[in-house]
C-alpha cells in the first residue's frame, strides 16, 4: 500500500547528475516528516563503496535510508582478443600467456595466407597495414566491452530499525523507483551481508546474462 509520502525534485535533480553527467558517485535519500524523499548525502565522484556503506547507516541502527549508486565492475568478454587484454589486466599471467599463444599462431597463419594471395611487396603492405587497424579497432571495442556500469537503487531497512520505519520505507519506496527512470536494479537490504559490495555485484552479474 502506497505511504503517500512524495519525492522531491532535487532527488530527481541529483539522479539526472549521476545518470547522465556521472557528477557523482551516490547519494542517500531520506524520508522527511514522514511526507517527503528528499536528499542526505552526495557521494563525490571519487567516493568508494565503503563510504557508500557508511553514509547509508550514518542514522543509526534504528533509521532506514535509500541509496543510489553508479557501480562499475569488469565484465568477462568471450572473444580470444577479449579475454586476452581482460586476463592481462586482471594480472593472470598465464592466461594471459596462453591466450597470446593463441592470438601469435592465429596472426602467423593469416600472414601466410595473405603471403599466398597477393603478388607483389605492396599489396602485401596494404593488408597488413588494413589488418593492423582493424585489430586496433578490435582491442578498443573489447576494452570497452569488459567495463560495465550499472545503477542500482537499495532500500536499506536493518532488522534494528523501527517497525514503523520500516513500514514507512517499504511502502514508500515504489514513489521513489517511479521517479528515477533508468535504474538497472532494485536491492533491499536487511544487513551488510545483503549490500556488501560482493553480494550487490552479484546481483549485477546475473542481469549480464539474462
Amino acid at each position: 500500500m502506497a505511504s503517500g509520502v512524495t519525492v522531491s525534485d532535487v532527488c530527481k535533480t541529483t539522479y539526472e547528475e549521476i545518470k547522465k553527467d556521472k557528477k557523482h558517485r551516490y547519494v542517500i535519500f531520506f524520508i522527511r516528516d514522514e511526507k517527503q524523499i528528499d536528499v542526505e548525502v552526495i557521494g563525490d565522484r571519487n567516493a568508494t563503496y565503503d563510504q557508500f556503506l557508511e553514509d547509508l547507516q550514518k542514522g543509526g541502527t534504528g533509521e532506514c535510508r535509500y541509496g543510489l549508486f553508479d557501480f562499475e565492475y569488469t565484465h568477462q568478454c568471450q572473444g580470444t582478443s577479449e579475454n586476452y587484454i581482460l586476463s592481462t589486466f586482471l594480472g593472470d599471467d598465464d592466461e594471459a600467456s596462453r591466450i597470446n599463444q593463441m592470438l601469435l599462431e592465429l596472426e602467423e597463419r593469416a600472414e601466410e595466407l595473405d603471403k599466398m594471395r597477393t603478388s607483389t611487396i605492396s599489396s602485401i603492405s596494404y593488408i597488413n597495414d588494413r589488418n593492423r587497424k582493424k585489430n586496433v579497432e578490435e582491442a578498443e571495442k573489447a576494452i570497452m566491452a569488459s567495463k560495465k556500469q550499472k545503477l542500482f537503487l537499495m532500500s536499506w531497512c536493518p532488522d534494528t530499525a523501527k517497525v514503523k520505519k520500516k513500514m514507512l520505507y517499504s511502502s514508500s519506496f515504489d514513489a521513489l523507483k517511479k521517479s528515477l527512470v533508468g535504474v538497472q536494479k532494485y536491492i533491499q537490504a536487511t544487513d551488510l551481508s545483503e549490500a556488501s559490495q560482493e553480494a550487490v555485484e552479484e546481483k549485477l552479474r546475473a542481469t549480464d546474462r539474462q
